[in-house]
């Protein structure tokens, strides 16, 4: 448990990392000793996603270093190279179906977003926080949540689906919110599970990057998400309940073969 306990902590440390810089470099007329809290309530988006992505990119190299250099392929089941690039396009579309399937599942509670809406909708227009989003933000959260905690865990003795569901926790309270952090848990579950098919990031890096496109992308056509919201009760039920069980469906015969098993022999 220790290095997923370290692993958290340095994600911890890249946060701490980007709200300083944002504050020294976009928010020079602050004093940073004593930190009042408000300031933290007032940080400029754009600045705080461009520090972000010179943090998460520095932890993402750090622990890429040590997953090269302590890894082991955890592979339970076997995988073709063929198997592989079948398992990567359904794992992308699976991913998208069941992403928006939570969303329309969920849209009818107004969970609380905690201002990342308004966030995004101000970093769209920034290469830089649009790279954090797209690449840097999937890559580090990947290596951490995955490449990191699932695989220290899996390989502690953790049967797979209780190393992905218990790193799935920790990767949907790091969202900080209810409308992300729900749908989160059930997806990283499933990152979780892709991971350990095929012992790397190959199915769930590229099926992450493209979840993400796809939300920053259609921040560029409010439009949709207008007309979505004005759906009513049973519409967004019964299209979430389609586009999620559809999901499942793509995915369920990639994480069959693996989600029971356990590492038989394990090293750390």
């Amino acid at each position: 448990m220790l290095p997923s306990i370290l692993l958290l902590l340095l994600f911890f440390a890249a946060q701490l990392l980007a709200l300083v810089l944002t504050i020294i470099f976009f928010m020079p007329e602050i004093s940073v000793a004593p930190l009042d809290p408000a300031v933290l309530m007032n940080l400029p988006p754009v600045g705080f996603g461009v520090s972000l992505f010179f943090a998460e990119l520095l932890l993402s190299v750090g622990i890429y270093i040590w997953y090269r250099r302590d890894r082991v392929k955890d592979v339970p089941v076997a995988v073709t190279e063929a198997d592989s690039s079948r398992m990567m396009i359904q794992s992308c579309v699976g991913t998208l179906l069941l992403a928006l399937g939570l969303s329309f599942l969920f849209a009818p509670f107004g969970l609380d977003d905690a201002g990342t809406q308004a966030m995004f909708e101000q970093q769209k227009n920034n290469v830089f926080c649009v790279a954090l989003l797209c690449l840097v933000g999937p890559a580090c959260e990947e290596l951490l949540f995955r490449a990191g905690i699932t695989r220290v865990l899996f390989r502690r003795g953790l049967p797979a689906w209780g190393a992905a569901a218990l790193a799935a926790f920790c990767f949907a309270l790091f969202h900080g919110n209810w409308q992300q952090g729900l749908p989160a848990f059930f997806i990283g579950i499933l990152f979780g599970l892709l991971f350990l098919r095929t012992g790397d990031m190959r199915l769930c890096l590229p099926a992450h990057i493209l979840n993400n496109a796809l939300a920053v992308l259609l921040l560029c056509f409010p439009s949709l998400s207008e007309a979505t919201e004005s759906f009513p009760l049973w519409a967004n039920l019964a299209l979430g309940t389609l586009l999620t069980i559809a999901g499942i469906a793509v995915l369920l015969p990639i994480v069959r073969p693996v989600w029971r098993e356990k590492i038989v022999s394990s090293k750390n």
